[in-house]
């Protein structure tokens, strides 16, 4: 590694005529990196997103692989962008120069005013189950250009469709969308409010997905009519939350993440106000306010199952939702591990419940369904399944998104249902 290392240094020098030196930073001091990325790009590239190209993506990894140590970007990826020089990427070398000179000096700015960060960044998933009815067909992203196949495994088929955006389609026919977003936010209440106004948008059918949504289900119809009676199309919408950078102090972050496991919260004595478009002053202040409250003397009166290795991960589960605080990121598994669990967990809890429904309002034959019975008996087995070797965080996130989402309970009524 030392030897790796020197061919880095020499490879910088070579090229810009400067020493690069790697700086540690303490904890403190790398909680306002992420939004100094940001704020770097926001001001210096005010049309242009980090990550949309090449030169952009080699400033962020370069501050990444530096700031946080090495531990997400590799010296290797930065050396193969040195030793393979031309014309533009001298000039990624001299916007990295520029960015080391930024960070440095926003991260002392805010070590010598001693001040707290006004906003959070959080890595915000929505997942959102419909009911195809059918393991995905194989001429389906032939038909439906926005499918574009990615990956695929023994029980299911992943497709992107678009930055961000995916769909895991399992063969016993249900099908979840992944939305992913990066947030930042001033206080949980503003969040709050757009997660409610994303969820009334993709159940009432306005939002783009909806349409996704629609055309899978007439191709599936169209190549079998018999799907068409029991097919649904977007259920309901679940948000996992990933704190990436608080903006709170330790005595009220579990406060916090918990607003974040169910942010309705904040609201549910006050929906009728907020069909007010735009929102009032008053009623802001008095979310506001709310949020404060709950921060300043914690949350009692409700469920919250929690999730927590000391000094590596912190969150919560509830019915609405999770949040999570990654605090060590090389003790902790990465948080797609956590998001590809809820996956499959909201797959077979929203069959269950879709087939449960079906019979009790007599649209299914229950001798059809029992054809199913021993598919849903191994993703059971599968959803309740440790692993020999599991590390203890994946074990915890298990028990608690299992536990909020009442699965061995609604298995139980699925199973008395069909002995009737």
């Amino acid at each position: 590694m030392e030897n790796r290392n020197n061919e880095y240094d020499e490879n910088y020098d070579r090229l810009t005529g400067k020493s690069f030196k790697l700086r540690v930073y303490s904890t403190e001091e790398l909680k306002g990196l992420r939004s100094g990325i940001l704020f770097y790009f926001e001001n210096t590239y005010p049309l242009r997103k980090p990550n949309t190209s090449p030169r952009n993506y080699a400033l962020l990894a370069d501050a990444v692989n530096s700031f946080f140590k090495k531990k997400i970007i590799t010296r290797r990826y930065i050396c193969d962008i040195y030793n393979n020089v031309n014309p533009e990427q001298s000039k990624i070398i001299e916007r990295i120069d520029a960015l080391k000179a930024f960070l440095d000096a926003f991260i002392e700015n805010k070590r010598k005013a001693n001040i707290n960060r006004d906003t959070a960044v959080v890595e915000w998933h929505v997942l959102v189950p419909f009911f195809a009815g059918t393991p995905s067909p194989s001429n389906i992203s032939k038909q439906i250009s926005a499918l574009k196949p990615v990956a695929k495994n023994s029980y299911s088929e992943q497709f992107e469709l678009g930055k961000d955006i995916s769909l895991h389609w399992f063969d016993y026919g249900v099908a979840v969308y992944h939305i992913k977003k990066e947030v930042l936010i001033k206080n949980i209440f503003e969040f709050s409010l757009q997660r409610r106004s994303l969820y009334k948008s993709i159940l009432e059918g306005n939002h783009p997905l909806s349409e996704t949504t629609k055309e899978i289900l007439s191709f599936v119809h169209n190549e079998n009519s018999s799907y068409a009676s029991v097919t649904s199309e977007n259920a309901y919408a679940l948000s996992i939350v990933n704190v990436q950078e608080p903006m709170w102090d330790m005595s009220v972050s579990e406060t916090a993440l918990k607003l974040f496991s169910n942010p309705s919260m904040l609201y549910n004595d006050h929906r009728e106000m907020l069909s007010e478009k735009p929102l009032s002053d008053e009623i802001k202040t008095l979310l506001t306010q709310t949020e404060k409250d709950y921060l300043s003397n914690g949350i009692s009166n409700f469920e919250f199952n929690c999730f927590a290795v000391k000094g590596v991960i912190n969150g919560y589960a509830t019915w609405a939702g999770v949040s999570l605080q990654i605090e060590n990121t090389e003790k902790c598994l990465p948080c797609q591990e956590f998001i590809s669990f809820e996956i499959m967990l909201q797959s077979i809890w929203f069959l269950i419940s879709h087939y449960k429904q079906l019979i009790v309002t007599n649209r299914e034959d229950v001798v059809q369904i029992r054809n199913l019975r021993n598919r849903i008996k191994i993703m059971m087995s599968e959803i309740f399944n440790i692993l020999p070797r599991e590390p203890i965080v994946m074990r915890l996130f298990k028990e608690a998104v299992i536990k909020t989402s009442r699965l061995e309970k609604l298995y139980q009524e699925f199973k008395e249902i069909m002995e009737i």
